[in-house]
């Protein structure tokens, strides 16, 4: 458990995130069940997470969620894939699909929870994560292969939303849970040669905001400013942001390379590729 100082840095911990598939769905056409249906969810969840040696804290994200942090990686598996079978047997959960991403990093502790790059990615692994698949990252495989209990498969790496580095994602396999799952949602599946960068970029929230509200509506943006100002390295975050709402995906053109105007075809179509 977290101690309330603001910043104290922590010793690695495996951190399990949940939530309910297409829950607003389920509340709007029975809120009554789906009441019911979540108060048993929270049982089962606090049963499966105890067993396991996970302490589970207040949700994070949208919907009906679930945060955890365990002192090894192998004892969040083993909650999350208990979870899930727990949840297979309950005949009254049978509309409830989960998806579940376990991460492992160290943290930092604020007001009794934790905050930082490992969680923040853990939340990206959950984005990616199809209806009923569990997703944890290479950090989470390598510490639980040694025990033996678990099996996984190698789903590659993948980049995940806000472009931090590519993640080697695995899914956890089970002989009682689902196997087959369509690719994980990330950006590796979106049309796009967005570079990646080996930092999460930091700050800039409302300009990232601002310009995200302009591309959206306007066929055509131009961002300008003092060279060094972090014009490229921001357009390419609202770029990433935006990509999943462009059926043709989102596509980093380096004009710089050349001086001339009658190169600049060129150089379009060695990017794009146009079928002409």
């Amino acid at each position: 458990m977290p101690k309330s100082s603001i910043g104290e840095s922590l010793p690695t911990l495996a951190y399990l995130m949940t939530d309910v598939v297409g829950s607003t769905r389920l509340w709007e056409n029975n809120r009554e069940a789906m009441a019911l249906c979540i108060a048993r969810l929270d049982r089962i969840c606090e049963r499966t997470f105890e067993q396991a040696g996970g302490k589970l804290h207040r949700s994070r994200g949208e919907g009906d969620s679930y945060f955890a942090a365990f002192g090894s990686a192998e004892a969040a598996l083993t909650a999350a894939t208990n979870f899930l079978i727990a949840i297979k047997g309950e005949p009254s959960l049978h509309e409830i699909v989960l998806r579940i991403a376990i991460h492992a990093g160290s943290a930092e502790a604020w007001a009794g929870d934790y905050y930082g790059p490992a969680v923040n990615r853990c939340a990206r692994i959950r984005e990616a994560c199809r209806p009923g698949q569990i997703l944890v990252s290479e950090a989470v495989y390598v510490l639980g292969v040694p025990s033996g209990k678990f099996a996984f498969k190698d789903l590659g790496m993948h980049r995940l939303r806000d472009l931090m580095l590519p993640e080697r994602l695995f899914q956890v396999l089970h002989p009682e849970l689902p196997s087959e799952f369509a690719p994980p949602n990330t950006l590796t599946a979106l049309s796009h040669n967005l570079p990646s960068h080996p930092t999460s970029f930091v700050g800039r929230v409302e300009d990232i905001r601002a310009l995200g509200e302009v591309v959206r509506s306007n066929r055509l943006t131009t961002v300008t400013g003092a060279g060094g100002a972090g014009k490229t390295r921001l357009t390419l975050q609202v770029a990433a942001e935006c990509v999943e709402e462009y059926k043709d995906g989102a596509w980093f053109i380096d004009l710089a390379q050349s001086a001339r105007t009658e190169s600049v075809l060129p150089i379009l179509c060695d990017v794009l590729e146009p079928g002409i």
